[in-house]
This record gives structure tokens, sequence and C-alpha cells, in this order.
């Protein structure tokens, strides 16, 4: 079983790609993450989320802050 806790104030678009990659291995069964300088969309928690597949738990504390997006 693998968990990952990750506070941070800026949490980077393309670290959230490669949680959602790593967490396409199968390993990775709880996932908690914090910032609270980053605002997170609606698509990137979701390609975490798809990309998790065997997630059992997942926790988001202070999302809040600027994010943004190439595509905006």
């Amino acid at each position: 079983m693998v968990s990952l806790d990750l506070s941070t104030h800026f949490l980077d678009h393309g670290l959230l790609i490669s949680i959602g990659q790593y967490g396409a291995l199968g390993s990775l069964k709880h996932l908690a993450l914090a910032t609270t300088g980053t605002r997170l969309t609606a698509d990137t928690l979701q390609g975490v989320l798809e990309g998790c597949v065997a997630l059992e738990s997942f926790v988001l504390n202070d999302g809040e802050g600027m994010y943004h997006d190439e595509a905006s």
C-alpha cells in the first residue's frame, strides 16, 4: 500500500499529471493534497483521479488561489 500526502504552497499542474501517471501503475491507494496558492481545475483533478486506478481515499485541503492554464 502506497500513500502520498503532499502539502505545498503551489501545486504545479505538471506534478499533478505525474501523480496521475504514477497512480496508473496501480500502487497508490491513498492521496492527500493541500495547497494554499493554487486553484485546481476540474480537468486537472479529473486527470489525477482517473489516473489513480487503485485509489481508495482522496483528501483535498485548502485548494485556493490562482491557477493559470495554458489553454485559458
